[in-house]
Formats: structure tokens, C-alpha cells, sequence
């Protein structure tokens, strides 16, 4: 061996400097290799019998026994820690990491809930509907000191679950479960995403799937070219996903049977379109949310209450985006101008969206077509209010929009005697 060497020194040196640089490159993006070759093996996509096996591993991982103080083994509480993230979230102004509650809240929020009681109307005892079925939690309970402690092995059957969406396509029960244990462990934001993956994941499915069920092209027509008329764009493609989705009808799975829901794709599209509302668009992009209206408009029926009001959603977002981008306005105005011929939503909703286009038309300076719809509204302002003598509300807001944005027309086209004139009346049934 040692001959070997002597003979071969320039080769057994050229390979120690390559083993040496090669460890050198590979240590550090280990990881990175490990990932890549991972989704070599296994790629993503709509395999149920791997979402399965996911979601076996995370349902056993829940079903491990914890012990808490004396107390003894039981699997961890999920709603109970999803209670202690609400609550440790309320205080504000205090260490919500080393807090112990007082020995008020002890008693007031935690001590009846975790013993499985809680007071009626007449101040008697009973078994709450929420804790009569779990196993209680008895004692002096530390909210915090049991999250903390039981929140490892809840964060590790998240992980499967997140895994398992990866595969499980259009099954709706894999963001529910990343929804419940998200929740226990103070991760909101994993719920919108999850429910974002689910999204894409049905549709990217019902795709693969209308692909494979494309006649294959015989062995002569090899050389011809595509006929044109018969490529869709990929707006034309993603409506197509749609429909089969809305069909309710799209077999996925033809060995077990399984037909894509369209009622649990809407429901995640009305989750994700709760939680942009909810956040202000601060765990998602405007873009993106503009998005999933569009989704939710697509599946809604038009000339219904609900439709007129995604109108109304996606009018308020495209201007908002338009600020950005003036080429927004235009579809801004587009939406506004639907919802403003429904005779489904509230009268004052009906004429905001009037205001909306002036606005509109404000931002992209066309001042002479604002005037004029302002002139179109006026009108139409005193028929509206009929509808709002009954409760007494809507008018004055409404004249006070109009007033701003007529005098701010008015001085822009250097009509300043006209703008310092106006004046809003009063009406005497108010």
C-alpha cells in the first residue's frame, strides 16, 4: 500500500485535495442537498397513500401521554393550550412568557374550566358542553407552565401534518388538523398558509389530472405543429381547473372513488378571505388576496347578496392597489360600476360605490367625467335616504363624501366660488 503510494503521490494527492474541498462545500449545504434529493426520491404532489402515512405518524404523536405536576400521564389538551394562547395574547403589558396568573384569574378563568365545571344564569355548577368530554385538569394549573411543556410534542405532529399536505391534495381534513394543532401552539399565521397550500395543491391535482387524460399523440404526428387555435392560455387554463372543481363532479382518484369538493374548496377560499379582513393584509399580499377574491367570485352565483359584496371587496383592494399602479383604477372602476347596479346590497352601500369611481377617476385626473358622475349621483342621493328615514343613519355621511369630493373637483378646475358656496342641508326628519 505504502509502495501504492510512493509510485501514485501527485494522484493520492489530487484526491485528499478534492475529498478536503469537497468536504469543505458539502458541510456547509448539507442540508440543502439532503432537501434536494428528498424531493428527487419523493417529489410533491397528489400521492394519498404518503399523506396517509403523514398523517398516521401525527395523529400517534398526539396520542402520547404527557405528565403534568401530580396530575399524572395524559395526552396533551389541544384546546386548553389554544385557551392559554388567547390569554397569554391579552397580556399586553406583562411577560407573557414567565406571567403566572394571579390568584383571581386562577380562579375566574382557569380553575372552573380545567375541572371541568362552569357557572349558569341562576350561579349553579354544571358540566360545560366544551370540558365534558375531555379528561380535566385539576389543581393549581400554571396555563403557561403546561403549554410550555406539552407544546414540543404538539409542534412535532404540526411538522407531519405540514408534510402530509404536500400530498394530500384535495383533501380538505390535512389543513383542518394543521388548523387545530397551529392554534394550540400560538401559530395563526400556519393557518392561512395552510389553507393557501390546500389552494394550490387541489388545483395543481385537478391540472396533473386533466393533463394525463389527453389523448397521447400517435408516433407519425410528431413533427406537427401544435394547431394554435387549440392553445389556451394559462388564464384560459386556470378557469378550466375551475370549472371542474365548481362541477363538483371532477373524479381525482378514479381507484378510490374520490370527486373534488367544491364545497370544501370555497370554504378554504372563505378562511383565507376572513383572515385578509382580519389581518389588514399583513400575512398576505395585496396581490395574492386579489387572487383569492377572484376565486371567491368564481364560485359565488351571480345576483346574490354575497357576489355584489366580493364586487364591492375587490373594488376597495384594486384601488388600494392603484395607488401603486394606475392601471388598477381601471379595474377598480370596473367593479365598482357592477356593484353599483345591484339592487341586492344596502342603498348606501349602492351609492359609496358611486363615490368609489369618482374617486377613482380623480386619482387618473379625469376631473370633467368625476363631475359628472357627482352631477348623475345627486339625484339619486335623495331616493337613497327614503331607505334610511326608518333608522335615522346614512345621510349625513353620504352628503358629506359627496360635498368633499365635489369641492375638491372644483378647486382643481379653478372654480373656487362654486366649492366655497357649498353647503350641506339639513333634513328636518333627522
Amino acid at each position: 500500500m505504502l509502495t501504492y503510494i510512493r509510485e501514485n503521490k501527485k494522484l493520492v494527492l489530487l484526491l485528499v485535495f478534492v475529498w478536503v474541498a469537497g468536504a469543505a462545500w458539502i458541510l456547509p449545504n448539507r442540508y440543502k442537498l439532503l432537501s434536494k434529493l428528498a424531493l428527487m426520491l419523493q417529489p410533491p404532489g397528489y400521492d394519498p397513500k404518503t399523506a396517509e402515512e403523514f398523517i398516521e405518524k401525527g395523529d400517534s404523536i398526539l396520542q402520547k401521554e404527557v405528565a403534568y405536576q401530580d396530575q399524572g400521564e395524559r395526552i396533551p389538551d389541544l384546546e386548553l393550550m389554544r385557551e392559554a394562547c388567547i390569554y397569554y395574547a391579552s397580556l399586553s403589558e406583562r411577560d407573557s412568557v414567565l406571567y403566572k396568573p394571579s390568584w383571581t384569574d386562577s380562579i375566574s378563568i382557569w380553575r372552573f374550566k380545567d375541572s371541568g365545571m362552569s357557572k349558569d344564569s341562576s350561579g349553579e355548577k354544571k358540566l360545560s358542553s366544551k370540558t365534558r368530554s375531555r379528561n380535566p385538569i385539576t389543581g393549581g394549573l400554571n396555563p403557561g407552565e403546561y403549554w410550555r411543556l406539552t407544546s414540543p410534542t404538539v409542534l412535532e405532529a404540526l411538522d407531519y401534518y405540514k408534510r402530509a399536505l404536500n400530498f394530500s391534495g384535495p383533501d380538505l381534513s390535512v389543513p383542518k388538523k394543521i388548523e387545530k394543532t397551529a392554534l394550540a401552539v400560538c401559530r395563526p399565521e400556519e393557518v392561512l398558509l395552510a389553507y393557501a397550500d390546500y389552494i394550490r395543491n387541489t388545483e395543481e391535482a385537478v391540472r396533473v389530472t386533466i393533463e394525463k387524460e389527453k389523448p397521447q399523440r400517435t408516433f407519425f404526428s410528431c413533427n406537427r405543429q401544435n394547431d394554435p387555435a387549440n392553445v389556451l392560455t394559462e388564464k384560459q387554463n386556470q378557469m378550466r381547473v375551475w370549472s371542474q372543481i365548481k362541477s363538483n363532479s371532477f373524479v381525482i382518484d378514479s381507484d378510490r372513488k374520490l370527486i373534488v369538493s367544491a364545497n370544501d374548496f370555497k370554504k378554504a377560499l372563505n378562511i383565507l378571505a376572513f383572515g385578509i379582513y382580519k389581518t389588514g393584509l399583513n400575512s398576505i399580499s395585496p396581490l395574492e388576496a386579489d387572487g383569492i377574491l377572484e376565486k371567491l367570485l368564481f364560485f359565488s352565483d351571480p345576483g346574490t347578496v354575497e357576489y355584489d359584496e366580493l364586487l364591492m371587496k375587490r373594488g376597495m383592494l384594486n384601488y388600494q392597489l392603484g395607488k401603486r399602479d394606475p392601471l388598477f383604477f381601471n379595474k377598480a372602476i370596473f367593479y365598482f360600476r357592477e356593484a353599483s347596479k345591484s339592487s341586492l346590497l344596502e342603498k348606501g352601500s349602492v351609492f359609496e360605490s358611486g363615490l368609489m369611481i369618482i374617486r377613482a377617476l380623480i386619482r387618473k385626473d379625469q376631473l370633467d367625467s368625476a363631475l359628472l358622475e357627482l352631477q348623475q349621483l345627486e339625484a339619486e342621493l335623495y331616493t337613497i335616504d327614503k331607505a334610511y328615514r326608518v333608522t335615522g343613519v346614512g345621510r349625513s355621511d353620504l352628503l358629506e363624501d359627496r360635498k368633499k369630493l365635489l369641492r375638491y373637483i372644483l378647486r382643481k378646475k379653478g372654480r373656487y366660488e362654486e366649492a366655497d358656496e357649498l353647503h350641506v342641508e339639513e333634513d328636518p326628519l333627522f
